[in-house]
């Protein structure tokens, strides 16, 4: 079931990659971006991994406290991690908990959406496609979704994808985020 504006964030403590234990309640106070992916070789996926390491820092200065969660295993995600310069916890949830408790969806209209090919195309054009390991190590048909969580702990955005290269414009980020843009 999707979750609403409005509604409490569900609680939750997973473990990063690294066996860091993150606790969403721990974080009240601030604004928290919980970001749902694929799996840790998912070229879409990766795809948003790249994008966000221009805005990362400036989002992060503006008191946004960003958590990505993948349906994959620790020793997969450490493998993307160490090809990208992620400055947040990155979770893994291959017992999809956390998908459950945040109504994270499957697909697979999602996955035949034309929406993707350029998406894919974009990930080419990046060069996220040529380190990535072959096979996928989570659900094909799983969806992204987004919340942006206030200080209070409840969910001021909640953004499910319509397919699966869809994720929350960045511009919304920048939104909620506070940060301010240079000129």
């Amino acid at each position: 079931m999707r979750l609403l504006p409005g509604q409490p964030a569900p609680d939750f403590t997973a473990l990063t990659h690294d066996g860091r234990a993150v606790t969403l309640s721990s974080l009240r106070g601030q604004r928290v971006w919980l970001a749902f992916y694929r799996f840790a070789s998912c070229p879409f996926c990766n795809l948003r991994m790249h994008q966000l390491m221009d805005g990362a820092p400036r989002w992060q200065a503006g008191g946004l406290r960003m958590l990505a969660v993948f349906h994959s295993s620790p020793a997969a995600v450490a493998e993307m991690v160490a090809r990208r310069n992620v400055s947040f916890p990155i979770l893994c949830d291959p017992d999809e908990d956390l998908y459950r408790r945040y109504g994270v969806e499957t697909s697979v209209v999602g996955v035949l959406s034309p929406a993707n090919i350029g998406k894919l195309r974009e990930a080419q054009r990046e060069g996220v496609l040529a380190d990535l390991p072959k096979g996928a190590d989570g659900r094909i048909s799983r969806v992204p979704a987004d919340f942006f969580i206030d200080e209070r702990g409840i969910i001021q955005t909640a953004y499910y994808g319509k397919n699966i290269s869809d994720h929350i414009p960045l511009d919304d980020v920048e939104g909620f985020s506070g940060a301010v843009r240079a000129a």
